[in-house]
This record gives C-alpha cells, structure tokens and sequence, in this order.
C-alpha cells in the first residue's frame, strides 16, 4: 500500500507540474494576444497607375505692377507694408534709414533678420486676408499669365484641366488633374519616362517684356511652388512641395505607395477626426490637415482670432493688424523648457489615416534656355508671349528682328522655367498592416501547448472551457429562487419524469419481491434438504 501510495504522490507531482507550465503558457499567449500585435506586408506591383494631382503656384504671390499703382486704393495698407519692411531691410545693412507707417512693428526687427522675415510674411497676409476676393483678384496672376504651354502625354492640355483656387500665402494656384477639373477626369500613365507626363512652361514674371517689375519688394525667390498629391488630397504648398526656379528644367520623377493601416485595437488609425475639429473637411484626411487644425485651434486660444495662413472654423474672427505681434510669440523658444513651441506629436493627438496614397519625388535640374535656343511657346493662349523666332517676338526691341529674338530668349531665362513630371516607373508598392498574432494563432499555439504539456487534444481543451463556462455562468447566473410547484406541475418534462420514477418505483418493487421469494424457496429447500439428511442418519444400518 505504501508503494502505490508514494507511486500516486509522484504522478500527481508531475501533473501539477506539467498543469502550471500549462497555464504559464496560457497567461503569456494571452498577454502576447492583448498586445495586439502588427506586422507590416508588403505587395510590389506593376500595372497602369493613375497620375496624380500637380498644385503649381508663382513664388510671387501678387503682381507689383497692380499693388503698386496708387490708383488701386484697396491695397494702400499693402503698399504701407511694403514700404516698411523695404525700410526694415535697408536698416539691416544701413542703422541710420529710417521712417514711413509701420503698424506691424517691423522696423524694430530690422536687426533680427528671421523674427523679421516672418512678421513680414505673417503681416502681408493678413492684410490680403482682409480684402475681399473681388478687391485681391486684380492682383492674382491668371491661369494664362502663369502657364504658357501645357501637354500631358505629348497631348496639349488647357485651363480646363486645372482647378484653380487662392491660397494665403502663395496666391492663385492651380491643380492638374485636380478633384473637378476637366468634368471629374482622372489621367492615368500606362507609360514611364519624361515624354509621358506633365510639361508646362511656366512664366512666374519678375519683370515684364517692358521691363518693369512685377515681384513684390518682399518676395525672396523667383520660381513656383509644386506639389505632387493624391486627387482630393490637401496639396502641401508649405510642407512636402518643391520650389522649382526660372531660368531652369526642373524634371520631377514620382513613385507610388499606399498604406492600408488597421483600426481599433491593432492600431490608432482614423477615417476623419471628429467634424467640430475638422477644418479641412473638404480634403481627404491626413495628419498634416489635422497638425494644422491644432495650429489654428492653438492660434485662437492664444490670440483670440484665426490665423489666415490657415482654414478656421464656422464664427471664428480673422486676425487682423493688432494680431501680428501675438502671432509672433507663438513660435515660442526652443531652448526655453516653459516656453517651447507647440508640440505636434503631443498637443495634437493627431492619428493616422487608415488608407493614405502618396509619391515620392526625386528632382533633377538643367539650365533652361540654352544660349542658342529660342522658345517656340504656344501663342494660342490669351497674352501668351509668342514664339522667340526672328519676325514674330513681341518685344519692343530697340533694333531688328534679330535683336528682339534675342531680348525675347533673355526674357525667358529670367522669367520662365520648364517642369515636366512623370512616373520614373509603373511600379507600385503598397504596405498592409495585418494581425500578428491573432486567434486563430492563439488557438494553434493553445492546442499545441495542451498535447504537450497535458496530453490533451483541442477538442479536449474547448470541452473543458466550456464546462468551466457553463458553470461559472450557473454559479453566478443561476436561479436564486425556489420553482413554484404549479409550474412543475403544468410542466410536462415533469410529469414525464414523474411517470419514469414510478416505472422504476414499480420495476425495483417487483425486484424485490422476486429476490424475497427465491430467498424463501432457497431456504426452504435448504430445511427440506436438512431434514431428509437427519432422517437418513436416524434409520437404523
């Protein structure tokens, strides 16, 4: 007895043993599970893409020839600050120049070259933003007036293809292939390579074939600003875009990706933020529209007003003038650990977009014209420039044809630029974000873990849960009540179950009585047999 006893100790040891490697197993899948864990695919492909939108907007927001001329009285306080800030600059180099209306504060700045920089930018504006459309649209450069020749796969295009819309820094832009331009078409590349794309020859004037001037005093570059985006999507004129510059070939080679991102509870990806925050509902969400919501939530909260540069909110009032200087503080001090810029990472909460396509570009530069050649722009356009050949240039020229040829090529070099913009390939690469770890997982590991541990199968296991289940939910679920006996009563289960007691009531009566009587029969036949043994030894031999 001692051995089995100690034998029974052993097996049952290492069944508690092997039972609590088990569970350890089982808390861990758990823990690993509720980690959500993700793993990123991805899928390479090769087929027809579709090209994207191209935002292309002058470097020169306004025209100087109109914001200059006195009889437009709309733009007196822009001429103010024009004069301020041309003032601020020669400061810069000149302590002793001085004077003119300066409500911005800008002359103070004259010795801090970037607070003055972007006062004067926040400044202008602000002042446009206070015009009405019709007042800025003087000032605006026109589809024609920025876009001389247009093809898209070697196929002239137009201003129908364009979507045109006024952005506060740069002014009047213009999309290709944008959300409704040319009745909601969508260009698609089934070729890569330069002769399969986009070429504009743009002309962002700094003078006029006269030769008069037609940047603002404020405006550092001579060029445009391109921006390469999914249709619908909000270009990012002051984020991911380029500037191109006259007097060059700027090709822009482009590539396609898409991420899908999963939700709740794998990941934090949204379709939109909520519509109350939401200032950019009528571009496709991304966390870039989302950073500058906060910006401007931020702006109003410190400044009491919406700042221009970017979209606002239905009642929200637009900074004006007295606004500038609390603009400015908002940049905050880097170095200063109480007064830090907004932080977009943290003070924005802003998250992901579930579906997100982007390009990237890689940008290629060559001087455009070369001294020899002569600019054969499309003279369809109204007030296209004209083709640079003898005979046939629009210039004022001072002598012959020749020579206006000349002044025309010279013209372009300082005021125009060729961009071409095109798929270097017809791969795409799309990432999928899927589970890592997910129950069909959990489930293989567990009945793996089960066999080895405890010998059970899956089927044992699921058994076992779901006894476990079914008590637990009697236990905490159950009734708490005694049955009433006219239910049961009028519950047929019940009197068939009555109907089975009294069978087996009957059958183990009828058991009984049987056993009775074979014992009465077997013990009188043991007397019989008794007394017939005691008469035979009683008869005399």
């Amino acid at each position: 007895m001692a051995v089995g006893f100690f034998t029974g100790m052993k097996h049952s040891l290492v069944f508690a043993i092997m039972m609590l490697v088990f569970l350890g197993e089982v808390f861990f899948m758990v823990k690993k599970f509720l980690q959500w864990p993700t793993q990123i695919d991805t899928v390479i492909s090769y087929s027809q893409l579709p090209f994207p939108a191209v935002t292309i907007c002058n470097l020169n927001p306004y025209k100087y020839t109109v914001v200059s001329n006195t009889a437009n009285t709309q733009f007196d306080q822009v001429r103010a600050l024009i004069a301020a800030s041309v003032n601020a600059m020669k400061d810069n180099y000149q302590q002793s120049y001085s004077g003119g209306t300066d409500r911005w504060g800008i002359q103070a700045l004259w010795d801090q070259p970037y607070e003055l920089e972007t006062t004067i930018k926040d400044s202008l504006i602000i002042e446009m933003a206070a015009l009405s459309d019709a007042e800025r649209q003087a000032a605006l450069y026109g589809y024609d007036e920025l876009v001389t020749e247009c093809t898209f796969n070697s196929k002239s295009c137009s201003g129908v293809d364009f979507t045109s819309f006024v952005d506060p820094v740069y002014g009047a832009c213009y999309s290709f292939n944008g959300a409704g331009s040319s009745d909601n078409a969508t260009y698609q590349s089934s070729r890569a390579g330069m002769r399969f794309g986009l070429k504009l020859l743009m002309t962002p004037t700094q003078t006029e074939p006269s030769g008069q001037a037609d940047v603002l005093p404020t405006t550092q570059l001579s060029g445009a600003r391109v921006s390469v985006h999914t249709q619908g999507a909000f270009p990012s004129l002051e984020g991911s875009a380029i500037s191109v510059g006259v007097g060059y070939l700027t090709a822009v080679s482009i590539s396609m990706t898409s991420t899908s991102r999963m939700k709740s509870p794998y990941g934090t990806c949204v379709d939109r933020e909520p519509s109350s925050t939401d200032y950019y509902q009528q571009y496709l969400y991304s966390m870039e529209t989302c950073y500058l919501g906060c910006k401007q939530r931020y702006n109003v909260d410190k400044c009491n007003c919406a700042h221009p540069r970017f979209a606002s909110g239905s009642g929200q009032a637009i900074c004006d003038y007295n606004a500038v200087a609390c603009i400015q503080t908002l940049k905050g001090d880097q170095l200063s650990a109480t007064q830090k810029n907004i932080d977009a990472m943290t003070d924005c909460s802003c998250a992901p977009p579930c579906e997100q396509t982007g390009f990237g570009t890689t940008t290629s530069l060559a001087a455009f014209p070369a001294l020899s050649y002569y600019v054969a722009a499309d003279s369809s356009a109204a007030d296209a420039i004209g083709s640079c050949q003898p005979g046939t240039a629009q210039f004022a020229g001072t002598g012959t044809n020749a020579s206006k040829a000349e002044e025309c090529r010279e013209w372009y070099a300082q005021n125009s630029l060729l961009l071409q913009v095109f798929y270097d390939s017809l791969n795409y690469q799309h990432y999928q974000e899927n589970a890592n770890y997910g129950i069909s997982q959990v489930l293989n590991d567990l009945g793996g873990h089960a066999g080895l541990w405890l010998g059970l199968s899956i089927i044992s296991v699921v058994e076992i849960c779901g006894l476990f289940c079914v008590l637990c939910l009697y236990c905490f679920g159950g009734r708490k009540k005694l049955i009433d006996p006219s239910m049961l009563n009028s519950d047929p289960r019940m009197r068939d179950l009555d109907d089975l007691k009294h069978d087996l009531d009957n059958m183990e009566a009828d058991d009984k009585h049987k056993e009775a009587q074979a014992a009465e029969q077997a013990a009188k036949e043991a007397k019989e047999e008794a007394a017939a043994g005691a008469a035979a030894m009683a008869a005399p031999k």
